[in-house]
């Protein structure tokens, strides 16, 4: 605890907390990683220690901005390394972005780094630079592939379609923002990339 009177002068700084909690993070995170096991995706974290810790949310994305749960994991609250496990059955074809939610006892929350796997046939597709400003480039690509991309509001704002494996477009007019880029081969197999456009 910290007590104060009147001072007329500066000396040592010390952080405090307010509300009386202590400042001690409820995870310390080792690592994440996610992977391709045949059709299934597997999802690793480790933790080296838990204080507070309530549940692990498990969450994907088809396009790295929208999430949805795929299911939880209660916390061990060991003060000891942790392994957890989880596997994506069968998710389909295509990428997909999976993280963390950890939630505290007391309903706060914070999320892991973003991983992806990749579920894509043959080639992979390869988009940079990202962040851009001007060019974007994309190579792994089938012939006669349809190219879209749209704006955050889901509004398509260019569409191409590919004549060779690399294909190049031109974005420096478009605003400063997160786009979706979306891109469907012949057979339907669809694949799709966060993209970010700077000024």
């Amino acid at each position: 605890s910290i007590q104060s009177n009147t001072f007329n002068g500066f000396s040592d700084f010390v952080l405090a907390n307010k509300t009386g909690g202590g400042n001690t993070l409820p995870v310390t995170w080792l690592s994440f990683t996610a992977s391709r096991q045949h059709a299934n995706a597997q999802l690793v974290w480790r933790i080296i220690q838990e204080q507070n810790c309530n549940l692990y949310d498990v969450e994907r994305s088809s396009d790295g901005i929208t999430f949805q749960k795929l299911g939880s994991v209660s916390c061990r609250n060991s003060q000891v390394a942790q392994t957890y496990i989880y596997t994506d059955a069968a998710p389909g074809k295509g990428n997909f972005y999976y993280r963390i939610k950890q939630f505290d006892k007391d309903g706060s929350f914070e999320y892991s780094q973003i991983r992806t796997v990749n579920f894509t046939n043959g080639n992979t597709i390869t988009v940079y630079p990202n962040p851009t400003r001007n060019l974007l480039q994309i190579t792994g690509l089938q012939n006669n592939s349809e190219i879209n991309l749209h704006d955050a509001g889901g509004r398509r704002v260019l569409q191409t379609r590919s004549g060779q494996p690399i294909v190049q477009m031109q974005v420096g007019h478009l605003p400063a923002g997160i786009y979706q880029l979306s891109i469907t081969r012949l057979n339907g197999e669809r694949s799709f990339h966060k993209i970010q456009i700077v000024k």
